[in-house]
């Protein structure tokens, strides 16, 4: 049996969860979206565990200038207490006047998740960026 309209609407609520806190600069609620040895990976980087994943939080959000993550096109598939979902990304930086904003990083997620006690986590996120200008990340 494939996943409730409920557990696709909690893992949708995750990707907010995860969004705002990054764009706020929680790295202790960004990381609580992670499993305690969650991973975030692209091709160039790879964080793994709790404090780590932190540092990134703190790394990426003082290279963006007022960051605001969208999370979109989401197709989640699973069963039980495991899926994954595949999501677009687009990151914007607005400036410090508010007088413009520019896109920083567009992409693609592919997505691990499981429940732990009851409430979904990512086991692992995977980052395809086409484009992405962010001085603290490599490129």
């Amino acid at each position: 049996m494939g996943l409730s309209a409920e557990d696709k609407m909690e893992i949708i609520e995750l990707v907010g969860r995860y969004n705002h806190a990054g764009d706020v600069g929680d790295a202790d609620a960004w990381a609580d979206t992670f499993t305690d040895d969650g991973v975030f990976e692209s091709k160039q980087i790879r964080y793994e565990g709790r404090e780590t994943l932190k540092q990134l939080a703190i790394d990426t959000v003082n290279g963006i200038e007022h960051p605001r993550h969208h999370t979109y096109n989401f197709v989640i598939e699973g069963d039980g207490d495991s899926a994954n979902m595949k999501s677009s990304i687009t990151v914007m930086s607005v400036a410090h006047d508010r007088g413009s904003a520019r896109i920083v990083g567009v992409g693609n997620y592919d997505d691990t998740l499981i429940k732990v006690s009851g409430a979904w986590k990512f086991q692992r996120r995977f980052v395809r960026f086409l484009y992405w200008h962010n001085p603290t990340w490599p490129s």
